[in-house]
């Protein structure tokens, strides 16, 4: 299944043509963000692969919160991101895209590289390529941060408490508690302050 999340109707019509035309034995839907925030996250969750293509315009944690947790909870759902680099400045909204996104694309020229994707797609492979920003990537690869860690990265620099982490990514609190150490420790720092001084340094 292919569904496309945009507030473009000429974009939403664009994917529906290609999807079309490269999976034409895909299900495929297109919403706007609205629409789709009302979704369940039943609608998502199938047992069957789900490829969703975000046109991110505009900043809305709350929903790329909503997709990260549904994807802790679904091992089929590849979700591509499609937004303009200058709205990727934020160092929080880097790292919560990097963490939903199994690949990520500027605007510009996109199209090409989405025929590319899904013609990988309609071959049964998940496309994977995530670098947001380049001082993020730098930092992961040098911190050496496991895939445990990641996923809890975003919620540690939004703010969230470990009760709400151990909730959000049913985990307990002590092993949430654990992992934040660890992040902080290979971070080098000793506070939500210090990991947000270094999260926005300059490239």
């Amino acid at each position: 299944m292919i569904v496309c999340i945009s507030d473009n109707f000429y974009f939403r019509y664009g994917i529906l043509q290609l999807a079309a035309e490269l999976c034409p034995d895909k299900e495929i839907a297109a919403f706007d963000m609205n629409t789709a925030k009302k979704q369940s996250a039943d609608d998502l969750i199938t047992e069957k692969p789900v490829s969703v293509i975000v046109d991110y315009t505009s900043s809305d944690s709350p929903f790329m919160f909503s997709l990260l947790e549904k994807k802790q909870t679904n091992c089929n759902l590849n979700i591509i991101v499609i937004s303009d680099l200058c709205l990727n400045q934020d160092p929080i909204e880097n790292i919560l895209i990097d963490a939903v996104a199994d690949y990520f694309m500027e605007k510009r020229g996109c199209m090409a590289k989405l025929r590319q994707c899904l013609s990988l797609i309609v071959c049964g492979l998940l496309v994977t390529r995530s670098v947001v920003n380049r001082h993020w990537a730098e930092i992961k690869k040098k911190a050496n941060l496991t895939h445990r860690e990641m996923a809890i990265f975003p919620y540690i620099v939004s703010g969230e408490r470990n009760k709400e982490i151990s909730r959000k990514i049913n985990i307990s609190q002590k092993t949430v508690s654990l992992h934040r150490r660890h992040i902080y420790s290979k971070l080098n720092v000793n506070t939500l302050a210090g990991l947000f001084n270094i999260l926005s340094v300059a490239e």
